[in-house]
């Protein structure tokens, strides 16, 4: 059995809409994209993951989400993969708790890293030479997906990657406690001292009183 790793995810819309908690640090995208060869000249053909994927389900065994093809570096987990008519489509969720999983997410909503990448092998007859220097990959095993810094293929990309924009986030919870859009802005960037020299006392009360009222709301 030949072994070899491919494929890429760029990281290309990392703000998401509607965010919870839950979704923080949530991934999705292709892995693998059907009838483009990569830089090693393979090309993987539709269908090419269908039986292993049945076999991984089966088992209940999931791709390990690792770094950079170091599956003794885990960072994260991938919760679901399927085989859909463009590629091999994945989705997961970065271990924010550790500091390579929260190390290499923020390196990915910034844009530093761009690839993710599969860690594979082909049974006896899932690997076929066409000429050219072109490979037909028929049958895959994917044992690990990997975020990299350089991918075999880039026409495979991440989807999105989920985050809560905390600042964005207190901007509006001010404006609902009676705030301009513009005070809240100030408020949410420095604080109590820069939202002070614009507005007089009575008001900041009144706002800090609103936002305890919230704050209990919230708490029950």
């Amino acid at each position: 059995m030949s072994h070899k790793f491919q494929n890429d995810i760029l990281a290309s819309n990392p703000a998401s809409a509607d965010v919870t908690a839950d979704d923080q640090g949530s991934v999705s995208g292709y892995g693998a994209v059907f009838g483009n060869q990569d830089r090693g000249g393979d090309l993987i053909l539709p269908g090419a993951f269908t039986k292993s994927l049945a076999k991984a389900q089966g088992e209940g065994f999931v791709p390990i989400m690792a770094w950079q093809h170091d599956m003794a570096k885990p960072v994260g987990k991938w919760t679901a993969i399927r085989e859909t008519a463009k590629g091999l489509w994945v989705e997961g969720k970065f271990n924010l708790k550790t500091s390579l999983g929260q190390d290499v997410y923020q390196h990915v909503l910034a844009g530093d890293l761009n690839g993710l990448s599969i860690g594979y092998t082909t049974p006896k007859g899932g690997r076929e030479y066409v000429g050219n220097g072109v490979f037909h990959l028929k049958e895959v095993e994917v044992w690990e997906v990997s975020i990299v810094s350089l991918p075999m293929n880039p026409a495979a990309q991440i989807e999105a990657v989920k985050h809560i924009d905390s600042k964005s986030d207190a901007v509006e919870f001010l404006k609902n406690a009676g705030l301009s859009r513009k005070a809240a802005q100030r408020f949410a960037s420095g604080g109590w001292s820069a939202l002070a020299a614009n507005y007089d006392r009575d008001k900041i009360e009144h706002l800090a009183a609103s936002i305890d009222r919230a704050t209990e709301k919230i708490r029950k």
